[in-house]
């Protein structure tokens, strides 16, 4: 029998707060579990850490391109459910833009 991982801590005792953004918790959960696995999908596993990195890549990625100025502040993509759709949704965020 899998055992399952434990809770999260509530969001006050991860960040300090009661209101957060979704970049703020990724961030915290790296820094607070950075190796415990976050994402998995077949033989792939993602950890925080590693989510965190994949999404910092996305962000440089949309800020290299101009993403982050007064008017252009939302990516569209068109991803299938995937890691990588969800590396550049945490990454649009942790660039300013709305995904």
């Amino acid at each position: 029998m899998t055992k399952l991982p434990a809770a999260p801590p509530p969001l006050e005792a991860l960040i300090g707060t009661s209101r957060a953004t979704i970049p703020d918790l990724l961030d915290a959960r790296a820094r607070r579990s950075p190796r415990h696995p976050f994402v998995v999908q077949g033989e792939s596993i993602w950890s925080y850490a590693g989510a965190l990195e994949e999404a910092e890549h996305f962000s440089g990625w949309a800020l290299r391109r101009g993403v982050a100025s007064d008017s252009t502040r939302r990516i569209a993509s068109f991803l299938p459910n995937r890691p990588e759709a969800m590396w550049a949704w945490f990454g649009s965020l942790l660039a300013g833009a709305t995904y």
